[in-house]
């Protein structure tokens, strides 16, 4: 195992730092792997002062991990993208649907936070991550008393979780596959659509005053919101759900809507309601099949738990 050991700062600094432990080669903020390591490439973009892209591009002949080290401030944050895949299967007396639905979520994380990553040899590695420092964010996004600004002020660890919508969802995947033909200008856009986005959703939350968490506690949390979205067609219990991360009841209630904003059963609901979005602009089945396939056996109740959560009726989405 080649250990790789780093702090979060201003990623032309951190592929200078992964360089000096990693052989490689570096030119114009682009690490290419030498051959006892691996292949591929690491690419940073500094798009703005202190606003940066990072394509992750490799595969590795020996494990490496990469271990982040907190820093003594928050003054960067880094923006992770996740892509899981969910198969809903249902059967009916006269018909089977089963569909692959790729989820996209986002998980913010600041200086002071520590992580682990191992990765594995021989498999193609994808990664793409948004880092910005707290100088930026004030200058460019900060607004008086929001919620964002009194999370990302505070002096503790933080980790902000958002699952994003179907929509941006293709923006994010077109982007990390062809990164190098956009222009400086419609990279900086594209980011800030994002970022956007993201931020808009973690507006939503109510002010809280954030608990640091251990890196053990959030792979527990993460474990959990996978376990909710595999099985989102059979409904656990907070009791259940604690128990399975190793935590007490109150523990686990707190963290949760910490690092996720809402509920586990707010979670597990909302999340279906996406995907059943997502199915709708795939126009491969009727509402009432989408319906169905998130659990729903009646359409009208179907059609109000859209509504409220969506803001639109299911045939609305369609334009129908």
């Amino acid at each position: 195992m080649l250990p790789i050991t780093y702090t979060l700062t201003q990623s032309t600094q951190w592929i200078e730092t992964l360089h000096r432990q990693l052989p490689s080669t570096l030119a114009d903020n682009t690490l290419t792997l030498l051959p006892e390591v691996g292949s591929g490439t690491i690419r940073v973009f500094e798009i703005q002062p202190g606003l940066y892209v990072t394509y992750i591009d490799v595969q590795l002949n020996q494990p490496v991990q990469l271990h982040r080290v907190p820093a003594s401030s928050n003054d960067h944050f880094i923006v992770n993208f996740h892509i899981s895949q969910t198969t809903i299967l249902k059967e009916t007396e006269h018909n089977s649907y089963q569909l692959g639905l790729s989820n996209q979520s986002v998980l913010l994380s600041s200086a002071m936070t520590q992580a682990k990553l191992s990765l594995p040899t021989h498999q193609p590695i994808h990664v793409f991550n948004i880092t910005f420092s707290k100088a930026w964010f004030e200058t460019n996004l900060q607004e008086n008393n929001s919620t964002l600004s009194h999370l990302l002020s505070q002096e503790v660890g933080i980790y902000l979780f958002e699952n994003l919508d179907y929509t941006l969802s293709q923006t994010i995947a077109g982007f990390r596959a062809q990164p190098e033909q956009f222009s400086k200008i419609n990279l900086f856009a594209r980011v800030l659509q994002i970022l956007s986005h993201f931020f808009d959703k973690v507006e939503n939350r109510a002010h809280t005053q954030s608990k640091s968490i251990a890196p053990t506690d959030l792979k527990a949390l993460m474990a959990v919101r996978h376990a909710l979205e595999q099985n989102w067609d059979t409904p656990q219990s907070n009791e259940t759900l604690a128990s399975s991360a190793g935590m007490s009841l109150s523990k686990f209630k707190g963290l949760f809507k910490q690092v996720f904003g809402i509920t586990p059963y707010q979670y597990h609901l909302q999340y279906k309601l996406d995907k059943a979005k997502e199915m709708l602009l795939q126009q491969q089945h009727s509402i009432s099949e989408v319906g169905y396939l998130i659990g729903y056996s009646n359409l009208s109740q179907f059609s109000k738990a859209f509504k409220k959560y969506h803001g639109q009726l299911p045939r609305e989405i369609l334009g129908a």
